[in-house]
């Protein structure tokens, strides 16, 4: 049968958590920019193989278009994935932008007068925000990388394209 966890063993749980999910983010860190490195590299190739504007057809302007679109989005999307969220509880002993508004001796004072309890609430309302953001970093990075692939295809396309002219210059 089964028995019901102590608040130790809550506690215990809930900060391995927190801690899986910020293991998260770090993941997520190694992933971005490697998104925004080929964004990065394929908006340079369009530029250094682009002949001049008077030599455009109306397929280099249109796949040219497609490609910046894409790019663009891609870069908007590492952008809101990365950009910092630091909405957070108001009243946590965990979370920076809470702590910070304190004075060390009030936080001190809280955090010594909080029991158990008050602790384990704190870490599960931690869990919960850096879940809300793990899941919309993940879901930008996400859209990211589709992006991303449809650029590489329309880029391929376009740099061709722009190669065709420069080979008959």
């Amino acid at each position: 049968m089964a028995t019901e966890m102590t608040m130790q063993e809550k506690l215990d749980l809930a900060e391995k958590n927190l801690e899986i999910l910020l293991e998260w983010v770090g993941r997520f860190d190694n992933k971005s920019p490697v998104v925004l490195g080929i964004d990065t590299g394929i908006l340079g190739l369009l530029v250094t193989f682009a002949p001049q504007v008077k030599y455009w057809t109306s397929w280099m302007i249109i796949f040219s278009i497609l490609s910046v679109i894409g790019l663009g989005m891609s870069f908007l999307f590492v952008y809101f994935s990365s950009y910092p969220q630091t909405k957070g509880p108001r009243k946590s002993l965990f979370y920076f932008g809470s702590i910070a508004k304190n004075s060390f001796a009030e936080y001190q004072q809280a955090f010594l007068k909080r029991n158990i309890e008050e602790h384990l609430i704190d870490i599960l309302e931690q869990c919960h925000r850096n879940s809300e953001i793990v899941n919309t970093k993940f879901w930008c990075l996400k859209w990211a990388y589709r992006t991303l692939i449809f650029s590489v295809f329309t880029s391929a396309f376009t740099i061709y394209l722009f190669r065709s002219v420069i080979l008959v210059l």
